[in-house]
């Protein structure tokens, strides 16, 4: 499979996605005047929360998804290049997205798939203040410290990180977030927090569940 083709793959797979998050954000919406609501509405006539995986085929090209709690994974295809930036569109912002790298060795990479971000870099240089959201990095790390807990044996530590992802998602919901998610914010939050306020905010957070 050459990588033009995987890559109009994930293309699809993001807009279907995209897609699907809208739908459920409309269904979700309250009748107006009170109207009782009627029976809950399903993606293709299915309940959206008892699909378990989904596979998108094209030709002899295939991509599967599948459910873990409440993230997705693409398991097909393995190895292959993942175009992270448009699968990444379905979640708004590129910055709330962490690849986990599995090689055929069962080996485990957890990386924030945005790569470096530049321009906050030379801001940064400049004495300028930025708003860089951090999740994906943050996942990066919890994700691979759960997995070492996994492996060694010590839930300690992946309860550690579960305690992580749960203050910075916390954050966030409480209205404390970088300039990227106020878009999608709802009600939106009066100001955006700079990098430096976001990360105390989480460690706030964390400390009063540790």
């Amino acid at each position: 499979m050459t990588w033009r083709r995987v890559a109009q793959i994930y293309l699809v797979l993001a807009v279907l996605a995209a897609f699907f998050v809208s739908f459920e954000r409309e269904s979700r919406q309250p009748a107006p005047d009170a109207v009782p609501a009627g029976p809950e509405r399903s993606l293709l006539g299915t309940d959206a929360a008892a699909i378990e995986a989904v596979v998108f085929r094209r030709e002899s090209a295939l991509v599967r998804a599948q459910r873990e709690g409440d993230r997705w994974r693409v398991v097909e295809p393995a190895g292959a290049p993942v175009q992270s930036d448009l699968v990444a569109a379905a979640s708004g912002s590129l910055a709330m997205m962490t690849s986990v790298l599995i090689s055929p060795k069962g080996c485990f990479e957890y990386e924030a798939a945005h790569g470096t971000v530049q321009r906050h870099y030379y801001q940064h240089l400049k004495g300028e203040r930025t708003s860089t959201n951090c999740m994906a990095l943050i996942y990066a790390w919890t994700g691979a410290l759960a997995k070492r807990g996994e492996l060694d044996g010590t839930p300690e530590l992946g309860e550690f990180a579960a305690k992580v992802e749960q203050a910075a998602i916390g954050t966030i919901e409480s209205g404390v977030m970088t300039k990227d998610l106020v878009p999608y914010a709802d009600p939106p939050p009066e100001r955006f927090a700079y990098t430096e306020e976001f990360l105390e905010a989480i460690a706030a957070n964390l400390e009063k569940s540790l």
